[in-house]
């Protein structure tokens, strides 16, 4: 019993008390030189938004074209809309230099089922990854509201392509590079 207490207080990620449940309201925008990607999210009116649990539990997420936090990704020269989806609430964007993959990543947990989401320029998805509960050195997340897992306020990112699969590498807190591998195709 004393190993499973002990487990308990240093084998899981830390914890923090929440004030206030996240409710902010945020866009965000990203340029490559072929892409404008933008996204939004209303956390406030999402909570009292009959569309609330398909979206918090990822319902929603499959292929309207949700008000409540969605990613947009238009082509620069045409100005031609590529895709426009729904998706988690995202703190940060990233385009890759090709202008083939944008990656969005989130250190809120509130109502948000991913906190890593990869789509290629057709706005296939090609990974999401739920980051809550997972222990890492450096890693922190509050009871309810956030997960700080990504170097702040603008951590490295890149990917590696292979033949089937790529290698998606994002900085954690403490400066080592999380790895996260998907396939090229859904």
């Amino acid at each position: 019993m004393a190993a499973f207490v002990i487990f308990l207080a240093f084998g899981s990620p830390p914890a923090w008390a929440d004030r206030n449940a996240y409710d902010k309201v945020v866009d965000l925008s990203a340029e490559s030189a072929t892409l404008r990607v933008e996204h939004h999210h209303d956390w406030g009116v999402a909570q009292r938004d009959s569309d609330w649990e398909r979206m918090s539990t990822g319902k929603d997420l499959a292929g309207s074209r949700s008000t409540l936090s969605y990613l947009r990704v238009l082509d620069k020269k045409s100005g031609a809309e590529l895709f426009h989806l729904p998706v988690s609430a995202l703190t940060y964007l990233w385009i890759d230099d090709k202008s083939t993959y944008v990656v969005g990543i989130s250190r809120i947990k509130v109502g948000n089922p991913h906190q890593l989401v990869v789509f290629n320029r057709a706005g296939e998805r090609l990974l999401e990854r739920n980051l809550a509960g997972i222990a890492w050195p450096g890693k922190s997340e509050s009871v309810t509201n956030w997960i700080q897992w990504y170097k702040e306020p603008v951590p490295k990112i890149s990917i590696d392509e292979g033949t089937a699969t790529a290698l998606l590498s994002v900085q954690d807190p403490v400066g080592g590079m999380r790895r996260f591998e998907f396939h090229l195709t859904p």
